[in-house]
């Protein structure tokens, strides 16, 4: 038994001292083939971003045995930007874009680099010098350097340009100095339409948000260094929050105007808002405020951007939803405070007096009053469609107007409280019309409550009433 195992284990050691099988050409080709293959699909399972697409997408285009090596060349996606430096978006920012990208989509434009591998032995005992982190070392740096060549294609200023006028486009470039009136966006519709769902805003509301937003926001660089799926931008936002206070306090103030603030919708009170967005936009833009400013960085998929929209780019979407957030909280706001108004706003009551009008002396007097009442009235004398005069008489007092004779058309209203000539008294306060004859000479007495001349005053609808006292011109 002990001479078996002294005989097998002889064997063994005899076996283990033999020379390596010799490869030869052929098989020498095949192995370096093998070999090569097998380690970038290794190596390329430890990569990430560029270096992990262009491992992943390298092919051997031959192999050959020249002297003591075996050369492997290879071919890998180059995904340099398929625009040039030269190249400027000329205003179509997606077609552009779609052009800078076109190589890392389609792979078809590749960079070649050559693998040496050596071969060990003599004669007829030929076998490949192989090591996986040695024999691809230079392949690797290869890799890594056309990686950061490729990047840097993508983080010039003007693709850095077309990707702000792509994800955060503005009405137009700003001047220098603060223009009076916002430039016209023809494309608004068009990109709300998009970004609308992302932010979980109907395509009115972000028609009435967004422009605010992308008038404060600038992308300041781009880096492209991970890869074209996780490209970082840098977002500079001049004071969002301080361009919110003031557009709540002008909406404010708007509201102190208007009639029926506090049965008004949520819509209605974001209208309220928006509307004053732009000159408080101007004012972070171009005044005090725009000395605050923050940065933040964000991350989005430029292939999938370009390919399936703005909406796509997550963070960037995020972003733009937390101030659509702040821009509810100041909604809240504007709506708790108009729960504190009046349906009407609160003027100051003015003395007995014409308005407008100097009217036209030569015919009898005529004196106006609101009659045994604690109503204040309103008059508006036209002649052939054109105001003559407007009054605001005090109740108790009587107000002359000095009218030539002829035929007129008095609109009257009186009530109680006095909400401007905006509103007059409201439409819960009577509104009325009577035609007025005036005599070249003697006194005529007409009473808002009981008419003149034993004539009534005919009512009439408070929007007919407001539409015939803001008439202007011949009818």
């Amino acid at each position: 038994m002990r001479k078996w195992i002294a005989l097998m284990l002889a064997l063994c050691l005899a076996l283990t001292c033999l020379p390596a099988l010799a490869l030869t050409r052929e098989e020498l080709e095949a192995d370096a083939r093998v070999k090569v293959e097998a380690g970038i699909a290794l190596m390329a399972k430890e990569q990430s971003g560029w270096a992990k697409v262009m491992m992943e997408h390298t092919q051997v285009t031959s192999v050959a045995k020249e002297g003591a090596y075996v050369v492997v060349k290879v071919a890998f996606p180059a995904m340099k930007a398929g625009v040039s430096a030269g190249d400027r978006h000329n205003g179509d920012a997606p077609g552009y874009l779609q052009r800078a990208v076109a190589p890392a989509l389609s792979l078809t434009e590749t960079a070649a680099y050559t693998i040496r591998v050596s071969i060990k032995g003599k004669n007829d005992n030929l076998t490949l010098n192989w090591s996986d982190t040695r024999s691809l070392q230079g392949y690797r740096k290869k890799i890594g350097a056309q990686a950061s060549s490729a990047a840097k294609t993508f983080e010039t200023a003007r693709v850095r340009s077309a990707v702000s006028d792509y994800l955060l486009p503005k009405a137009a470039a700003y001047p220098k100095q603060r223009p009076e009136t916002a430039p016209a966006w023809s494309g608004l519709p068009e990109y709300c339409a998009q970004a609308a769902p992302s932010l979980g805003l109907t395509a009115e509301q972000a028609e009435g948000r967004l422009p605010a937003m992308l008038m404060l926001l600038d992308i300041t660089q781009i880096s492209a260094k991970e890869s074209l799926a996780a490209v970082t931008l840098t977002l500079r936002a001049r004071n969002w929050q301080g361009m919110l206070e003031t557009a709540e306090a002008q909406a404010r103030q708007a509201m102190d105007a208007m009639m029926g603030v506090p049965d008004m919708t949520r819509e209605e009170i974001e209208g309220i808002l928006t509307a004053q967005l732009p000159a408080a936009c101007f004012d972070a833009y171009y005044g005090t405020q725009r000395r605050h400013m923050t940065e933040t960085k964000v991350t989005v998929d430029l292939l999938s951007s370009v390919s399936e929209g703005v909406g796509s780019a997550k963070e960037l979407m995020d972003e733009l939803a937390a101030y659509s957030a702040q821009v509810d909280a100041h909604v809240d706001s504007l709506m708790a405070y108009a729960a504190t108004l009046d349906d009407y706003p609160t003027v100051e009551l003015m003395d007995t007096s014409i308005l407008e009008g100097s009217g036209q002396e030569g015919g009898a007097q005529v004196f106006v009053d609101t009659g045994k009442s604690d109503n204040h009235g309103y008059v508006c004398v036209r002649q052939q469609g054109c105001v003559v005069a407007k009054g605001f008489i005090h109740a108790g007092v009587r107000l002359w107007l000095p009218l030539a004779p002829g035929l007129y058309e008095v609109y009257c209203s009186y009530g109680p409280t006095w909400y401007g000539e905006r509103y007059i008294f409201g439409k819960e306060a009577f509104c009325g019309m009577l035609m007025l004859e005036v005599p070249k000479d003697g006194n005529l007495r007409l009473s808002l409550q009981d008419g003149g001349e034993g004539q009534a005053v005919a009512p009439l609808p408070y929007e007919a009433f407001c539409s015939a006292i803001n008439m202007d011109g011949e009818e």
